[in-house]
């Protein structure tokens, strides 16, 4: 069964968050709705809870630290984005969503569209058509509403492979399967071995020539956030969400 989670980050939205929960609830009834408190000191948690939503802290202030927690602490195969000012129409979500499985894309973003002149503040519409026009210029041709929070994406699990490649011929040498979900990788200095940390918080190390995994690290209880070798290739660090830093002897 496909599992959908609704992330609504928030911060100081009381006055909105009960009605957005409720429509993407009517929406989405299957979905699980969680709202994350960005630090907010109104009673936005409180509405959000009487409103049905599983209600998460993240004490940061900042639309990436609130970010980076969803997506590190909820597990799905579908993940909705939204914001909790009630900007977002959550009745266009399940077509979102179809869209996103019938054509096996990785994220489907949507485009806020202003009923009138008032719709969004000034400064939103500065910032808003600042970041999309630096995102078209670095990338070519974008979205038309970057900071968009109404944003499908596919979590694929099990598909997850580390590749290797020759950077003189272009010629894939190894292809080393194995990992649910992996978030960055290293090669030790001597480029015998590769390093993957995956985000259930394991690490896994493979012989470069032969593609053979030599050894799995696993202790910590949130997705990783950095990997490294040492520099003699006998040790291992790995830092994670859960707050701590390991050092691994190589077997």
């Amino acid at each position: 069964m496909t599992t959908i989670a609704v992330l609504l980050p928030c911060y100081n939205e009381a006055a909105s968050i009960g009605k957005v929960v409720a429509a993407f609830k009517e929406a989405l009834p299957m979905a699980d709705i969680y709202v994350y408190d960005n630090n907010s000191t109104d009673n936005t948690a409180e509405r959000a809870s009487s409103a049905g939503a599983v209600i998460r802290q993240e004490p940061n202030r900042g639309k990436g630290n609130v970010v980076r927690r969803m997506f590190s602490d909820v597990e799905a195969d579908i993940y909705v984005m939204a914001d909790g000012d009630e900007t977002y129409d959550a009745a266009i979500a399940p077509e979102l969503i179809r869209k996103l499985i019938d054509e096996n894309l990785d994220m489907v973003v949507g485009t806020r569209v202003a009923a009138n002149d008032k719709s969004f503040r000034a400064g939103h519409k500065f910032g808003n058509h600042m970041l999309t026009g630096l995102v078209k210029y670095l990338f070519g041709y974008g979205f038309e509403d970057t900071p968009i929070g109404q944003v499908p994406t596919g979590n694929r699990r099990g598909g997850f492979i580390v590749h290797t490649w020759d950077a003189g011929s272009g010629k894939e040498l190894q292809k080393m399967e194995g990992h649910t979900d992996i978030v960055s990788s290293a090669f030790s200095l001597d480029g015998t071995k590769i390093v993957a940390a995956n985000r259930d918080g394991t690490a896994h190390i493979w012989d470069v020539e032969s593609g053979e995994e030599l050894q799995i690290l696993k202790g910590h209880t949130r997705t990783l956030t950095s990997i490294a070798f040492s520099p003699e290739g006998t040790k291992i660090v790995t830092g994670s969400f859960d707050g701590t830093a390991r050092i691994w002897s190589l077997d």
